[in-house]
């Protein structure tokens, strides 16, 4: 008796090891962690004629093209609703930020989910997929801004966090730039230059095997 694999079958199984193996994913590449919910944070908001901007510091070990971001946000009383977020990304001039590199715009509130309360209000965290990756070059010291858009009140504020050099800048509309002590949170996720893809599992070459053996079977036949 001869045995034929069905075509159906071994576009089914190559289709199934495609998606078992998956693409690459975008990994978190730095980190600075939240304070406690009663830390609170710098205003950063923009409203009308308000125009206030939080800026804080990063450099990557590895050339990296940043595909993401997490950070988490205060209100002040109770819980806004934000029209979208600006993302902006400076490049260094004398250890304070310098020109805008790259902005981005993300409609809508970011996911906006509670992550606790403190005495001054609701506390939020935030993540956001970029429309196209920004390069951070290794060893370059780079500024990030992460800053609401949204009716104030309520005034919203990005939550203080650690892990940085507890260096950041304060930008309160057209005045100048102000230095501040403290770091805020945010984490950035991305895929560095020359970083290793896991290996698909085990499982994920069964459908090879089958696809295999029946080809096999298909030109020698099983008696």
């Amino acid at each position: 008796m001869r045995f034929c694999a069905d075509p159906k079958f071994l576009l089914a199984a190559v289709g199934l090891t495609i998606a078992m193996a998956g693409p690459a994913r975008a990994q978190t590449v730095y980190a600075q962690a939240p304070r406690p919910l009663e830390a609170g944070g710098p205003a950063s908001q923009r409203d009308g004629a308000l125009d206030v901007r939080t800026i804080d510091n990063f450099t990557l070990g590895a050339t990296t093209a940043i595909s993401g971001l997490t950070w988490r946000g205060d209100y002040l009383g109770s819980e806004g609703t934000p029209t979208s977020f600006n993302l902006r990304f400076y490049s260094d001039s004398a250890n304070a930020p310098g020109a805008l590199l790259q902005e981005y715009s993300i409609p809508g509130a970011a996911g906006q989910t509670l992550a606790g309360n403190s005495s001054f209000g609701p506390v939020f965290d935030y993540s956001a997929t970029l429309g196209s990756t920004f390069t951070a070059v290794a060893g370059m010291q780079y500024w990030l801004s992460i800053q609401v858009v949204a009716p104030a009140p309520p005034q919203w504020f990005w939550h203080f966090g650690t892990g940085g050099d507890n260096r950041s800048f304060y930008f309160p509309g057209a005045n100048p730039l102000s230095e501040m002590r403290g770091d805020l949170t945010f984490s950035l996720q991305g895929q560095a230059e020359g970083q290793v893809v896991p290996e698909p599992t085990a499982l994920a070459f069964a459908p090879c095997f089958a696809v295999l053996w029946f080809l096999k079977g298909r030109k020698r036949g099983i008696a």
